[in-house]
């Protein structure tokens, strides 16, 4: 009887939602297909519910059946349940203040990856590797992450007890002042070392409130001390956040009036296009933006944007190639739906989305231009004129980061060599650890046990003979010695990406994250290929005119 009740219901919301409609038109084969399936999965349920051998869980038996439907489409389109809105809420609340600690699980223990400089915590004397203790007098062992930043989280203003461990220093205690939460959208923002210093450096983290007046500030802050002659504009890693900010990040560059971006669905309101309204602050100055495979969404919108005006030359590699605008739509039961109602089009008109292709059923052979006449793809993301690959991470690596290797070997250098490596980086040099750290971590590896297999190996370890015969139990055995072979020189091949990762880890427990990113800047290849660039004039203006 349940189960014809729910087929009744679907059937009474599809036909309602058809007389909503109205008249013929060319939606009435979907309603019709609607009805139809809307029936047989009433039908289907109901056999299920009424003859399967175990009793089905209604819950989950439909969950699933959700689950698979919206699986066919975009992965941003999501139901989300109540467990999934009360952090949505809480992530929203802005009313209570915080220590600034960003958390996460090392080696089993919760563990402080990286304070933000600007808040008490740091301030105080919390570094980066510390393991969390307890927090007010909870021990946090048995603890989630989330649950150790809510015990941080209260009422701005108030102090919260924190007890830390730190590798060679043992336990240490700290009284951390609750503050107003703020987050920044400009991390790092700098004249660069050149001989007129008339290179400003902008890394833009995100595109939350105010992101566009952040950067227009901290350029115009850098401006004061002399000419400017070229601006990084760095959107690496920055995963998007808001429209009106990516239009407000934009207009600092783009002439009064420009279109920025268009956004195209199957509903007429979701079809809209969005132009500058103010004066561009950073005018007529050649412009380098920094992309890589996580810049998404509204980095994307003013990557493309300046690339399809001829604004900025793009340095790095392709974008990540999301390019869809969400929606959320409130759902019964505190439960919630986020939906992909149209896309995003750059001024030219392409799509952003990596298969925007295939999404839309635009042909490939459809080519788009630039103002200048360049032309340009759709369906790779954001493409950029002058590539920089990234660095190659092998296997070893790969399995040293998961294990979280070098950010725990990092304290025992700290440990060890804690104050004189901080003076160095203070001077302003770039640290460059040598074979006895890497010697070290690899004694440290094998001291714990530490079990590494080459893809080889693995493939090896899938495709066990039983034939016993000599020939070919020798080959066998002639493979397996050299699969030991190669996982043995494995560390040796990659000594010199493992050196720099352990640099960079130390690096990062001994500097607030300015001087981090400062420390970082001088063996950033895709940096230094803008910096070539926007340093030969001829050839910059080359790079933004047909070929």
């Amino acid at each position: 009887m349940r189960a014809l009740s729910a087929t009744a219901v679907l059937l009474l919301v599809v036909l309602s939602g058809s007389l909503l409609v109205g008249g013929a038109g060319p939606e009435d084969d979907d309603f019709y297909a609607m009805r139809k399936n809307f029936e047989l999965f009433g039908s289907v349920y109901e056999e299920l519910v009424g003859t399967y051998m175990t009793r089905i869980d209604p819950e989950r038996f439909m969950r699933t059946g959700m689950t698979a439907m919206l699986g066919t489409l975009d992965p941003w389109t999501d139901f989300l349940d109540e467990a999934d809105n009360v952090q949505i809420d809480l992530r929203g609340r802005r009313l209570l203040g915080d220590v600034g600690l960003n958390l996460g699980r090392r080696d089993g223990r919760i563990t402080v990856l990286l304070p933000d400089e600007s808040a008490s915590a740091y301030r105080q004397g919390v570094r980066t590797g510390d393991v969390v203790v307890s927090v007010g007098g909870a021990v946090v062992d048995s603890l989630s992450v989330p649950d150790v930043q809510e015990l941080l989280r209260g009422e701005p203003g108030s102090v919260v007890d924190v007890v830390v461990e730190r590798d060679g220093a043992g336990q240490l205690a700290f009284r951390l002042r609750r503050e107003p939460q703020t987050t920044r959208n400009v991390s790092f923002a700098e004249r660069l070392p050149s001989p007129e210093d008339d290179v400003v450096y902008l890394r833009l983290d995100r595109f939350g409130q105010a992101a566009g007046a952040e950067l227009a500030q901290a350029y115009r802050a850098l401006e004061t001390a002399g000419p400017v002659r070229a601006v990084v504009l760095d959107l690496r890693n920055n995963p998007g956040g808001l429209l009106s900010q990516a239009i407000a990040v934009s207009q600092l560059f783009l002439p009064k009036g420009s279109l920025v971006v268009s956004t195209r669905g199957r509903a007429p309101e979701s079809n809209r296009a969005y132009h500058t309204e103010g004066d561009p602050v950073i005018a007529e100055i050649p412009v380098a933006v920094l992309v890589n495979g996580y810049s998404a969404s509204a980095s994307e919108i003013v990557a493309g944007a300046l690339q399809d005006h001829d604004r900025a030359a793009i340095v790095g590699t392709p974008s990540f190639g999301k390019g869809l605008v969400q929606v959320f739509r409130d759902l019964p039961y505190n439960t919630m739906l986020k939906v992909t109602m149209a896309r995003y089009t750059t001024p030219s008109g392409r799509g952003i989305r990596k298969d925007a292709l295939e999404a839309h059923g635009a042909s490939s052979s459809e080519s788009f231009r630039t103002v200048s006449g360049r032309t340009i793809r759709e369906g790779y993301g954001v493409e950029p004129e002058v590539g920089v690959a990234e660095p190659v991470v092998g296997p070893l690596e790969q399995a040293l980061e998961r294990e979280a290797a070098f950010f725990l070997y990092a304290g025992t250098i700290v440990a060890e060599r804690g104050s004189d490596l901080e003076a160095l980086l203070r001077g302003g040099s770039r640290l460059d650890l040598g074979d006895d750290e890497v010697d070290g971590f690899r004694a440290w590896l094998e001291g714990r046990g530490f079990e590494f297999r080459t893809p080889f190996e693995q493939a090896l370890g899938g495709l066990e003979t039983g034939d016993r015969s000599s020939g070919v139990r020798q080959a066998w055995d002639d493979l397996l010695r050299a699969a030991r072979r190669e996982r043995d020189g494995a560390f040796d091949r990659e000594r010199e990406r493992i050196a720099r990762r352990l640099s960079e880890e130390t690096a990062a427990r001994l500097l607030g994250s300015t001087d981090l990113v400062r420390s970082s800047l001088s063996g950033d290849a895709a940096l230094r290929s803008a910096l070539e660039l926007l340093g030969d004039r001829t050839r910059y203006e080359a790079t933004l005119k047909p070929r």
